[in-house]
């Protein structure tokens, strides 16, 4: 109960920051938002692995880092997908300095957000998507940084589709 409760407390902080840069945090504007306009939907049918690689943007006026595989779907019938974002060199996951995966809707019981709990900085970071419910869609945040002094904070907003 009480990781949902902070769950929601960081959605809600991170909704608020979206299209502003202040205090080191970059949002993307809803018409961008780092997910590329070439995105396709990842089919996510392996219970043991599915990879979601994060990419440098072709235009770096507007991103740093882009996601070409969005929304992720996972297949009707498949329990327990195991789903791990992949960053480039120059870029970490830090849980313990907010950084991570976030439901947008904290109530959401489709998912176990494990690495959040992790306190080290590293290149991925994981979940476990249970697909018991169909056709529901999560809209979710992927919070990263770059290794810069002091470090830049950036936030993805694509989304999750059980079929």
């Amino acid at each position: 109960m009480m990781s949902k409760l902070i769950l929601l407390a960081v959605a809600t902080m991170l909704a608020g920051c979206a299209g502003s840069q202040s205090g080191g945090v970059r949002s993307f504007d809803r018409a961008y938002d780092g997910v590329s306009k070439l995105a396709k939907p990842k089919p996510c049918n392996n219970a043991n692995k599915c990879d979601i690689e994060l990419v440098k943007c072709k235009d770096p006026s507007k991103c740093e880092l882009e996601l070409l595989d969005d929304p992720i779907k996972f297949e009707a019938g498949k329990k327990g997908i195991k789903v791990t974002w992949l960053l480039p060199a120059g870029y970490q996951f830090c849980p313990q300095m907010g950084d991570g995966i976030f439901l947008k809707k904290a109530s959401s019981d489709q998912f176990e957000l494990f690495d959040n709990k992790v306190f080290t900085c590293n290149k991925s970071i994981s979940i476990i998507a249970k697909n018991s419910t169909e056709k529901i869609r999560n809209d979710y945040f992927i919070v990263y940084r770059d290794l810069s002094t002091p470090p830049k904070v950036f936030i993805l907003d694509p989304s999750m589709v059980n079929d």
